[in-house]
């Protein structure tokens, strides 16, 4: 999982991106985080984590209010998004019903 800095915006609209959403003080954010770590190698995708107070003006770009979030780009276009804690099943299980034709 690669974690978002300024300028990466490009690399989102290639392929296929899952992006964590965060705040370093948010604890439900740090499940969501091992989550990701867990199922990452699942799936033929980029992961990328970005940290909404460092990253503000993209957050915001992307209508984050809240996190964690995981939204699901495919070439830079928004397919999915979920809200709120998951355990790694429960991810696994959203990427599934997202990414299965």
């Amino acid at each position: 999982m690669i974690d978002f800095e300024k300028g990466m915006e490009k690399q989102l609209k290639n392929g296929l991106c899952i992006v964590e959403y965060f705040a370093r003080w948010c604890g439900t954010c740090r499940q969501v985080s091992k989550s990701m770590a867990l199922v990452e190698a699942s799936y033929q995708a980029s992961f990328f984590r970005v940290d909404i107070e460092k990253n503000r003006q993209f957050s915001e770009q992307q209508n984050v209010i809240g996190v964690p979030v995981v939204v699901v780009y495919q070439d830079g276009i928004e397919l999915s998004r979920m809200p709120g804690s998951l355990l790694s099943s429960e991810l696994k299980a959203y990427l599934d019903s997202v990414l299965t034709p």
